[in-house]
């Protein structure tokens, strides 16, 4: 799955409100302990002796493990450190998104407002203050961070907190209601703390700039957000990385070329696992040398008959070559991309030869079977309805695994017609376009969301034995009970359609 997790490593709420007097700004406070996250703006208040209202702020600090070589929470590795191991995609092919949890509270909530996430540009010490009604949890020595001290014998230099106002530094993020969620993609500030162009201090939090100005004479009042140090482990903050992991061996999807379809949709993607001793490693090749694959119309253990002709795209330099170079994907894991012209059409089973090339020399080291499918074009549009099952899906797992759910599909209502002999096999569909989420049951939290949007984080993959996802389980809170819900793309409906079947399992330690 393209969906990784990193919780936050520390965070405070920071204010100038007024202390209980109504006479002293709590300037020196520190949040640091709470569990509670808090942004506001009061206005109207005045100080004895000043004519001017006054306006009353709390803003947010938090930080999260983008850089450093630690062991973070949960055993999580940085955001840099991820990157450098393959275990997060290159820049500009993931999405990081800042999510804070809505908490609960009986007091009002403000509506029709910004929230704003900037860079923060001076490092901070979170504090162990937990006083978040009287403010009298005072920073001993500017031990902690507030209002006014960043740390230990380190201003601010403007009170409130050092931000970088860039555009691609300050995202914003809008509330109509007051008890959304908060959910922000901040790829830029990330991709800055990774790259090392900016310090990872973290971000700051604050309302928009409309808001807080003294001239906005209006309150909002107040919104509540988890804290990492919350005994609800699922609503934490934490950003979430996304991206699309997805790998398409169309094995045993494989389609001769149509007239009726353009060149990306003629395209085949055929997969080589390159396994030493049960691990996965790169073929050792000379700087003149490559990995091509090509497909024949036989095989006796060597291949037979001529080459199939191919079209140029994909990994086919131009019309008429018969060879198709692959590229490495993963350490070990080869990929080409190719169309079969119309002329192989005829063909039961084609065999596809993977082979070092070198100049002219040619050294085979590998051989498959494909039994390709002719494009079918209908006079009318078919809705798909389908049976799932998951075969290999355990009961219970453990944080630690990292398993690979497997689905069998088939059409509803599967009936073929038998003139001989019956056969106990059930032909199992590939799903193009197919996508899973996790919810927690006891009470309906959307865990890990659908990935049909941009991200397709959870869009699943597919080989020559069907549909499959890499659940990684350390996302997910032990000592409960979850549901896979499935949802695949319906092209005569043109959107995703939500599978009637669900998929119990349980999480522990």
């Amino acid at each position: 799955m393209g969906f990784r997790r990193y919780w936050a490593t520390k965070d405070n709420t920071i204010t100038n409100a007024y202390e209980t007097n109504l006479r002293t700004r709590a300037t020196g406070s520190n949040m640091g302990a709470a569990d509670i996250l808090e942004i506001f703006k009061i206005y109207g208040q005045k100080e004895s002796g000043v004519t001017e209202a006054a306006n009353e702020l709390t803003r947010v600090l938090i930080q999260f493990p983008a850089t450093g070589s630690g062991v973070y929470a949960e055993g999580m590795s940085s955001m840099k450190v991820d990157r450098q191991a393959g275990k997060l995609p290159a820049s500009g092919s993931v999405n990081f998104y800042l999510k804070l949890y809505n908490a609960p509270h009986s007091q009002t909530v403000p509506r029709d407002y910004e929230i704003i996430a900037s860079l923060l540009e001076k490092d901070w010490t979170e504090g162990e203050g937990l006083d978040m009604d009287q403010y009298t949890d005072q920073n001993n020595n500017n031990a902690g961070s507030d209002w006014i001290s960043a740390s230990y014998n380190n201003k601010w230099t403007k009170p409130g907190g050092d931000w970088d106002d860039d555009d691609s530094s300050s995202l914003t993020a809008s509330f109509d209601i007051g008890t959304e969620d908060f959910e922000l993609n901040i790829t830029p500030i990330v991709e800055k703390w990774i790259a090392g162009t900016k310090n990872n201090y973290g971000v700051i939090l604050r309302l928009g700039n409309n808001q807080e100005t003294r001239t906005s004479q209006r309150s909002w009042y107040t919104k509540k957000f988890f804290g990492r140090t919350s005994q609800f482990f699922l609503k934490r903050p934490v950003i979430e990385a996304r991206w699309d992991s997805s790998t398409y061996d169309d094995r045993g999807n494989f389609y001769f070329s149509s007239s009726l379809a353009d060149l990306n949709d003629n395209l085949n993607t055929l997969y080589f696992y390159n396994y030493v001793r049960g691990r996965l490693r790169s073929i050792p090749l000379n700087s003149s040398a490559e990995v091509v694959v090509s497909l024949y119309s036989g095989s006796s253990g060597t291949p037979v008959g001529d080459k199939f002709t191919l079209s140029a795209g994909g990994n086919v330099a131009s019309a008429g070559d018969v060879n198709a170079t692959a590229s490495e994907v993963s350490t070990g894991v080869y990929a080409a991309s190719l169309s079969v012209t119309g002329s192989a059409t005829y063909w039961k089973t084609i065999h596809d030869v993977w082979q070092v090339r070198d100049g002219s020399t040619f050294v085979q080291f590998a051989t498959g079977n494909i039994k390709p499918k002719p494009e079918d074009a209908q006079s009318w549009s078919k809705e798909s309805t389908y049976v799932t099952t998951m075969p290999n899906l355990r009961k219970t797992y453990h944080r630690s695994d990292t398993a690979r759910i497997r689905l069998y599909t088939r059409e509803k209502d599967w009936c073929p017609t038998i003139y001989k002999k019956a056969s106990n096999d059930i032909e199992r569909i590939i799903v193009h376009s197919a996508s899973y989420r996790i919810t927690r049951d006891i009470d309906g939290l959307e865990v890990i969301p659908f990935g049909t949007g941009s991200d397709l984080h959870t869009v699943m993959s597919y080989d020559v034995s069907g549909n499959y996802a890499e659940i990684d389980f350390r996302a997910l809170e032990a000592g409960f009970s979850y549901t896979l819900d499935l949802s695949y793309y319906e092209p005569a409906a043109s959107s995703w359609i939500v599978q009637p079947h669900k998929f119990k399992f349980r999480v522990d330690e």
